[in-house]
């Protein structure tokens, strides 16, 4: 079995490490005016070369000709300690997350004031410092402070805020980062070029972008595109599909759906996601990645912009044509409902219907102010004419390229006109989302109506809480927009009598008003009676 691709191209020396020249640059100095100090602290994101760093540093500090910025690879030390090498004894690596006790610690203290075996130091690289527990970091305190003059320590973490205080005050801190999309790109295409194997561009950016600036992690999935890469018609489209991503055709074809007002591709397209097993959040950040790659379209910032150029010319010019039909303040609307619901999706809400409730979101019409200079996005409530996922209306856009929305011809004027046709309303609430029509049949009541705000009264705030973190309010002005227009705004509040409780209360004040008649007129009432005279007695 042969090495891959992250362990292969390992870097044995400092000029062999990308994208961390800051770094690079400052240990070389300091090896070649062998101004050696007995602590180091490396930190970084995971992949970007701070134990590989640390090694180096190893190798260049107990070569024969060193300490030196450049090892000469040829003596004992430089062989043990090359890149998947055998290693060396001087030179010992001990995981935190796994020798993290005290005792460990303790062991680690006393053995440090043994002589190195062969080399000039004996150095310690502790990786995932972070993980040392409180009572090992002050076990190794006093050897980290004094060490002997043959003993040096790299520390390697990806949070260096949680080691101890102490400790990180006793070190040089170097602080690795993520390296650049095009730095990847250009290292893994000669990689690609050692290795006699071709793969498309576009393929090569994507490991580079699913990478997120980590060497490994990008080398790793290159190394899973060329293992794909023997099956015919391997191009982007396949690798997004093996990574989990969402492909490009895919995303056109549901933002293209949503500018048709027909949610029915993007549901099926939830129902894939969730069936599949799919990270719901991956697909949101598929689908904001190309709002905003639409933007920088309408920008005019196609030449300078990568992921614009991994495309094929005929899916760009498809997606340009989407940019236009949309316009900037409906991708601007959007990529605020993606984001928001992005956030949403760290709940623990069923990840479906957040995805769900983001489309119906995404087909509300972005509207202009006419009295401001500047556009601003305002959701404007499309009333639907058929089931949900079926297909709707297409907007009609007007000269100025203000988006408007036809409404029903009466107004509502009064709560009393609302109370008229509320069966007419919980019909399309049912027919829109049961949830919400199960909401609604449970204990609320039309409280009042004023300057186009309606409010509803639920009976506990238990009630209004779920109707209002499940969305449903929007469903609801839905609904009520099918039959009236003039209800801007459906606010909530706490206070209303259930319905069982309300014809019990009416049944009471009938009870009440005939206890009050007197015995004559209840016989009257009742039986019909006529009275023939009265006895004063």
């Amino acid at each position: 079995m042969g090495l891959t691709l992250t362990l292969k191209y390992r870097p044995s020396a400092f000029k062999e490490v990308i994208g961390q020249e800051h770094v690079t640059t400052a240990l070389m100095g300091s090896l070649q005016s062998k101004q050696i100090h007995h602590a180091y602290l490396f930190s970084g994101p995971r992949g970007c070369g701070k134990t590989s760093s640390a090694r180096i540093l190893a190798r260049s500090l107990n070569c024969a000709e060193g300490p030196t910025d450049d090892p000469c690879g040829e003596c004992q030390s430089c062989r043990d300690l090359v890149a998947n090498g055998p290693g060396s004894l001087d030179v010992i690596e001990m995981d935190a997350a796994t020798h993290g006790l005290v005792d460990d610690a303790r062991e680690l203290r006393d053995k440090a004031l043994y002589a190195p075996v062969q080399s000039r130091y004996k150095i310690y690289i502790i990786d995932e410092a972070h993980q040392l527990g409180p009572a090992a970091a002050n076990a190794l305190l006093k050897v980290v402070e004094e060490p002997p003059p043959y003993v040096i320590f790299v520390f390697a973490t990806t949070e260096p805020e949680k080691v101890l205080p102490t400790i990180r005050s006793r070190t040089h801190h170097y602080q690795f980062r993520l390296v650049s999309t095009e730095i990847l790109v250009n290292h893994m295409t000669s990689v690609l070029k050692k290795e006699s194997i071709e793969l498309p561009v576009s393929v090569v950016e994507l490991a580079a972008k699913i990478g997120a600036g980590s060497v490994r992690d990008s080398l790793s999935t290159l190394g899973q595109f060329i293992s794909a890469s023997n099956e015919p018609g391997f191009d982007y489209e396949a690798a997004t599909r093996l990574v989990g991503q969402t492909g490009s055709l895919e995303l056109s074809r549901i933002f293209d759906s949503l500018l048709d007002a027909d949610i029915a591709p993007a549901i099926a397209m939830v129902e894939s996601v969730i069936n599949q097993g799919s990270d719901s959040r991956r697909f949101v950040q598929d689908l904001l990645e190309r709002v905003r790659d639409m933007t920088l379209l309408l920008a005019g910032r196609s030449d300078g912009v990568k992921t614009l150029r991994s495309y094929k010319p005929e899916v760009l010019q498809g997606i340009e044509l989407t940019a236009q039909k949309a316009g900037i303040n409906r991708l601007i609307f959007w990529s605020e409902v993606l984001a928001d619901h992005l956030i949403k999706l760290r709940a623990s809400l069923p990840p479906q219907v957040i995805l769900e409730m983001m489309f119906v979101r995404m087909m509300v019409e972005p509207s202009v102010s006419k009295t401001s200079s500047d556009p601003t996005v305002e959701p404007v409530i499309k009333a639907p004419t058929e089931r949900a996922g079926s297909r709707l209306s297409k907007p009609e856009v007007n000269q100025s390229h203000q988006t408007t929305m036809k409404r029903p011809s009466n107004t509502v004027g009064s709560l009393q006109e609302i109370e008229n046709v509320w069966p007419q309303i919980m019909e399309n609430v049912k027919v829109a989302r049961r949830l919400t029509w199960t909401l609604l049949s449970t204990g609320v009541t039309l409280e009042k109506f004023e300057d186009g705000v309606l409010t509803l009264a639920f009976v506990n705030a238990g009630a209004a809480e779920s109707f209002t973190r499940s969305e449903s309010a929007e469903i609801f002005q839905v609904a009520v927009s099918r039959v009236f227009s003039g209800v801007k705004q459906i606010a909530i509040t706490v206070g209303g009598i259930p319905p069982i409780q309300k014809i019990d209360n009416e049944m009471v004040d009938e009870e009440e008003s005939e206890n009050a008649l007197s015995g004559e007129n209840l016989l009257m009432k009742e039986l019909g009676a006529t009275v023939i005279s009265t006895d004063e007695r």
